[in-house]
């Protein structure tokens, strides 16, 4: 874990490696984390458990993994930046599970009663993922963004927007790049694996460039 830095004294700079390499780091650890995760989340699944509460514990252990993965990756480029961070992991996962298993499935359920969304057989995949990742979002930013507030300033603040637009303009690029791609897939031979894992690099790319500005001006 990444050693607390002191209340009097943070240091929060970018120094000489500068905004680019700090966009790219961000960007690129994101990415790696999600698509190793998206393929281990699809092996798990991929086993296919018959009994409700097996397929509910496969779902905890793809949801603790998948941000385990990616906050981990994240964590090292705040540490790189001495960046106080020590609760960005614990605070990521569970958020991310509380979100998964306690805030959207409650949301997504008045959505649907109330008609604001559509059943996903009745083609409203698009319309429940952009619900699902506002809702996540705002948690999981929401707790991000407490952790960071003690060395960062008001400035964390604008984390949660950036990471809710972020999540729901993933979702979008995704969904209407999902179809094209499974066609040139489905004609290539390729696995489905490779289909997996691309459209989770574009999602996580997309979602952590709307995130960069902020880490940018946090990390300087």
């Amino acid at each position: 874990m990444a050693t607390a830095q002191s209340s009097m004294s943070p240091v929060i700079t970018a120094g000489h490696h500068g905004p680019r390499l700090t966009w790219l780091l961000w960007i690129g650890v994101t990415v790696l984390g999600a698509v190793i995760a998206s393929l281990l989340a699809w092996r798990l699944r991929s086993l296919n458990p018959h009994s409700l509460s097996a397929q509910q514990f496969v779902a905890f252990i793809v949801a603790v993994e998948t941000a385990l993965l990616i906050s981990t990756g994240q964590w090292l480029v705040l540490r790189r930046y001495k960046l106080d961070a020590y609760w960005w992991i614990p605070a990521s996962v569970g958020a991310d599970v509380v979100a998964a298993f306690i805030i959207v499935p409650p949301i997504v359920s008045l959505a649907l009663a109330t008609g604001l969304i559509r059943q996903i057989n009745v083609d409203g995949g698009l319309s429940f993922g952009i619900l699902s990742a506002a809702a996540s979002g705002l948690v999981i930013a929401t707790a991000q963004a407490f952790v960071l507030s003690g060395s960062a300033g008001k400035l964390v603040w604008a984390w949660i927007p950036a990471t809710m637009v972020g999540g729901v303009l993933a979702v979008m690029v995704t969904n209407a790049l999902s179809v094209p791609l499974i066609d040139a897939i489905s004609g290539s031979g390729l696995p489905m694996a490779g289909l997996i894992g691309l459209l989770t690099a574009v999602g996580a790319l997309v979602a952590s460039t709307c995130q960069s500005p902020v880490i940018v001006r946090l990390l300087r």
